[in-house]
């Protein structure tokens, strides 16, 4: 093999914030058009057909945070891996989603933590506590924990005659509440 094998060469030169003393730690191209890259500098898209980076707006908050893995899903969202988590990058709704321990992970801290998916329905990521095994289709998009109205009250006590003590007004409609 010569030199010449290799038609096209990109060098740190081509977005030098993304590749600068990083290394590349997942790709995936999209289509024939883009090749999505995480660096431990961050991630980035890039557009093959200029050859040239055209990050969308929407990953501008996820840009320049550390990733340690990459891998698609199988329905075109991408999962990324960093020290503090998940994120499932959207690009079809251009959204970002995170994922934690709140969410059922074993731990948050994936810095070398391989991926795998197996098949369309199961993901795999390891990290230091095990392998956290996932269906990337049944993780939604998770809503807002619903509120919560206290719609009564009521004190029992056996030491105290004036018990049992009852509020008489909705206590969600009081500012503050005192019991006797």
């Amino acid at each position: 093999r010569s030199q010449d094998d290799i038609t096209e060469i990109y060098n740190t030169g081509f977005n030098a914030e993304l590749l600068k003393e990083s290394r590349v730690t997942g790709l995936y191209q999209q289509h024939d058009d883009y090749l999505w890259m995480t660096t431990e500098s961050g991630v980035g898209r890039f557009n093959l057909k200029t050859k040239s980076f055209d990050n969308p707006a929407y990953i501008e908050p996820i840009a320049t945070i550390p990733f340690y893995g990459l891998q698609c899903d199988g329905t075109g969202h991408l999962w990324l891996s960093m020290a503090t988590g998940l994120i499932r990058l959207d690009d079809v709704n251009q959204s970002l989603s995170k994922y934690g321990k709140e969410d059922g992970l074993l731990a948050v801290d994936f810095i070398d933590g391989p991926f795998a998916r197996p098949s369309k329905d199961l993901m795999i990521i390891g990290g230091k506590t095990g392998l956290n095994l996932f269906s990337p289709q049944s993780t939604g998009i998770r809503s807002p924990p619903p509120k919560v109205i206290i719609t009564d009250i009521e004190v029992r006590s056996e030491e105290d005659p004036n018990y049992p003590f009852s509020i008489e007004d909705a206590p969600y409609l009081a500012e503050t509440l005192t019991l006797p």
